[in-house]
């Protein structure tokens, strides 16, 4: 009977030991595990080159570690990015609100634009969020044209605007520029580019325009025109 009683103490003890939570800094642990501090891990064996695991979390709520699937951890994309190209031709879009500024026209697919922030009804690059961007904006204007039969008061030029809730601004702007060559007319270089980067606002619309200067551009058929752009930095 003595040692029957034993054993069934031996039973409740040994119960009580499995089923306890154990405390390490802390005398109210709250898990099978409860630590109240710093871990550290002096070894761990390596992992091969691409190791299928889950990882090891902290809920930030409960103070629980907690395992997600290695299959959830987000790609890494860059989904601010977008580039659009007009190769066979390019149509512009002109509007007396935007002084003598024409709206290129990239109709068809756009190329990449993972997170779809480039607006094809409207030709806009809408910002996803504010901070720092890398904006490339290029046009070229046919093969060029000679300056001793173009017709034009102004300046041609190609601009980046942005378009917000009060209105627009010039972003950014380059002429087109003239070069003399030898026993030859001067030719308005046709081909000029905007590539620099800006501060944006969440909400901000870019739109790639042209303002020919007076220029009668007859050669639009055979122009091309692309822009990129995207975010580099909070």
């Amino acid at each position: 009977m003595v040692m029957k009683n034993k054993f069934i103490l031996l039973l409740c003890f040994v119960g009580a030991i499995v089923s306890a939570q154990v405390g390490i800094n802390t005398t109210s642990p709250n898990a099978t595990l409860d630590v109240n501090g710093n871990v550290m891990v002096r070894t761990v064996p390596p992992a091969s080159v691409r190791p299928s695991y889950d990882f090891m979390v902290v809920n930030h709520a409960t103070h629980e570690v907690q395992k997600i699937s290695g299959n959830l951890v987000a790609p890494n994309v860059n989904t601010t990015m977008a580039k659009a190209d007009a190769t066979s031709g390019v149509s512009l879009i002109n509007s007396s609100l935007f002084a003598g500024w024409q709206k290129i026209d990239f109709t068809g697919p756009i190329a990449i634009d993972p997170g779809t922030h480039f607006n094809s009804a409207t030709d806009h690059y809408i910002v996803p969020s504010s901070g720092v961007y890398v904006v490339n904006y290029e046009f070229r204007y046919g093969d060029g044209i000679s300056l001793s039969v173009a017709n034009f008061s102004g300046t041609p030029k190609i601009g980046i605007l942005r378009h917000t809730s009060t209105g627009y601004n010039v972003l950014d702007q380059k002429n087109f520029s003239s070069a003399g060559i030898p026993m030859v007319v001067n030719i308005l270089i046709s081909e000029s580019s905007i590539n620099s980067i800006y501060r944006l606002t969440a909400g901000d619309m870019l739109s790639f325009e042209v303002d020919d200067g007076g220029l009668a551009l007859g050669l639009l058929s055979s122009s091309r025109a692309s822009f990129s752009v995207y975010k580099i930095s909070d």
